[in-house]
């Protein structure tokens, strides 16, 4: 997990801010790149690092917050394996957009329980709480189309009062 932040801006005002959302959360704020692997960087000038993010500045906070959520979040991209769903079918996340394989990572994390939807939002997307969006229905949607044998009756990816649920074999 991502837990290291750089900033490297002269508006003290707006780094002073990001610095208290950040460190609000969890999140490390380091003077150096060195001995530091994955540096989410927030600068004015560009850097020459292949180990860190860079987020330019002028830029929002949301937008660096949702940054940090998405390099976090994609530590769900590279996990290597093949799902045996509660019908007995086999999926291979290889076969999923990046953005499914992380959403079926993240469902497949709880272990058929029912995931808040504010959660996935949050932990795919990197999206706070109270968005107003349909990207989670839509991606739902498509992942039915792609692991269901009848999308219209799923019984592997089902949805619940608040949030959806991945039944898989243990």
């Amino acid at each position: 997990m991502l837990t290291d932040v750089m900033i490297k801006i002269d508006n003290q005002d707006f780094k002073s801010l990001l610095a208290g959302q950040l460190s609000s959360r969890g999140y490390q704020i380091v003077e150096s790149l060195e001995d530091t692997p994955n540096v989410i960087v927030v600068t004015e000038e560009k850097i020459d690092s292949d180990r860190s993010v860079e987020v330019r500045f002028p830029c929002r906070i949301g937008e660096v917050l949702d940054q940090i959520e998405m390099l976090n979040a994609s530590a769900y991209d590279n996990v290597n394996r093949t799902l045996v769903l509660g019908d007995d079918s086999l999926i291979d996340l290889h076969d999923l957009s990046m953005l499914e394989a992380r959403l079926i990572n993240v469902l497949a994390d709880y272990k058929g329980e029912t995931v808040d939807r504010q959660v996935l939002l949050k932990k795919v997307w990197g999206y706070q709480d109270s968005i107003e969006t349909h990207t989670l229905e839509t991606n739902i949607y498509r992942l039915r189309r792609k692991i269901e044998k009848d999308p219209a009756q799923p019984v592997n990816l089902l949805t619940k009062k608040n949030g959806y649920a991945l039944l898989i074999q243990n």
